[in-house]
């Protein structure tokens, strides 16, 4: 009867033990996803100027400007900033075939002290709220891309049903508005 009791009691510590250690692992798997910001500010220094596909927004002293020196809101601005500070990496792809991913020409450019930034934005994924990205950079003249699956870690803001929450469109929607800005939007309010 001792033998079985010291069997039983083992075998409930080493399936505790082990339903421990499985559930640590996960945990840490879980969060090994970690979140991967889409650029390195300090590798990049001091923001110079943003470019759309139209017009381009010039960054002189914490104050912005259009290239005929027209000043901008800078609250509009620095929207635009926190919303791509939103945007991390999920994971990195490696394709040979970048256009079947980004089919928009409209792009975002940031121009740093130390290299440029190019966001093209490809379309939603279906069975999530993540999106595809191309991501090109000059940094101290050396080029790279790297073609991503990124997500905006905002909360998605608006109705739908709870079912629909990790593959809701409405966080690709917001950050895609941002690459069909007109410069009217920038403008100062004239009231």
């Amino acid at each position: 009867m001792k033998r079985v009791s010291l069997f039983l009691a083992a075998f409930v510590v080493l399936v505790s033990l082990a339903y421990w250690w499985e559930e640590k692992g996960a945990k840490d798997n879980f969060s090994g996803t970690k979140e991967v910001s889409i650029y390195d500010a300090k590798k990049l220094g001091t923001l110079e100027k943003i470019s759309f596909t139209s017009f381009s927004i010039k960054v002189e002293k914490e104050e912005f400007f259009l290239e005929n020196g027209q000043k901008l809101d800078k609250k509009k601005v620095e929207k635009l900033l926190s919303a791509l500070s939103d945007i991390n990496i999920r994971r990195e792809l490696k394709s040979d075939n970048i256009e079947s991913y980004i089919k928009e020409k409209k792009s975002l450019s940031f121009s740093f002290e130390h290299g440029v930034l190019h966001f093209y934005l490809g379309e939603k994924l279906e069975y999530s709220r993540e999106f595809y990205m191309l991501v090109k950079m000059e940094i101290r003249g050396k080029k790279s891309q790297r073609l991503v699956i990124a997500y905006d870690r905002k909360p998605a803001e608006g109705i739908y049903f709870e079912k629909d929450e990790k593959t809701t469109p409405l966080p690709y929607k917001r950050f895609r508005s941002w690459f069909f800005k007109d410069k009217i939007y920038f403008e100062k309010d004239k009231s």
